[in-house]
């Protein structure tokens, strides 16, 4: 007994003469998938380099400004520049090499000595506001990068106020800043900025 399939039936019921036609068949393509994709690709590269071309340059942002005691902080320390050598003072230490803005030299720099343990510089300073800000300014400062404070008062041999700092350096010596008053206004204060190696080890 045999059983014919459909396929089978479908064929011997062809018209003579005729071949049979095989089934279709689909297939899907991923070529216009890849030409959307690759144009894609194409405008994203195109308007980079536009921007590139035609976009407002990178601007760095402006320097911060730091205000202590409700005086600014200057930009630099040019007027320190007497008391920075190649050798001194360490980096630690250079760190709070610091003034006012609008601080001016009043006075030449004195230079005592550079040798190792041994560096001491002085340099007078003047700037428009009154020393109770100046006085702050450098308390602020000294304290925020570890100095400790060694004695407040008035300065020996009926000098102005005065305020000492210390702290250990990396250089293995204790160092010293100093901010004595000389001359001060309601307005504007003359002082004198001292550092110095203490002669003792860390």
């Amino acid at each position: 007994m045999s059983h014919d399939t459909t396929d089978q039936r479908d064929l011997d019921a062809a018209p003579e003469g005729l071949a049979p036609v095989p089934p279709l068949t689909t297939t899907t393509s991923i070529r216009p998938a890849m030409s959307v994709l690759l144009i894609g690709l194409v405008l994203l590269v195109g308007f980079l380099i536009l921007d590139g071309i035609f976009g407002s340059p990178a601007t760095a942002p402006p320097p911060s400004i730091v205000v202590v005691n409700g005086l600014a902080t200057a930009p630099d320390n040019a007027v320190l520049a007497g008391c920075i050598t190649p050798s001194n003072p360490p980096e630690d230490v250079s760190q709070a090499y610091l003034v006012p803005v609008g601080t001016v030299r009043a006075g030449t720099t004195r230079m005592q000595s550079n040798d190792p343990g041994g560096y001491d510089c002085t340099v007078r300073l003047f700037v428009k506001a009154p020393k109770a800000q100046v006085l702050g300014f450098y308390a602020a400062h000294f304290e925020s990068q570890g100095w400790k404070v060694i004695s407040t008062g008035m300065a020996a041999g009926g000098g102005g106020e005065q305020e000492l700092y210390e702290r250990a350096s990396s250089d293995t010596f204790y160092w010293v800043a100093g901010v004595t008053i000389v001359h001060s206004t309601p307005s504007s204060t003359t002082w004198n900025l001292r550092f110095y190696q203490d002669d003792s080890f860390v």
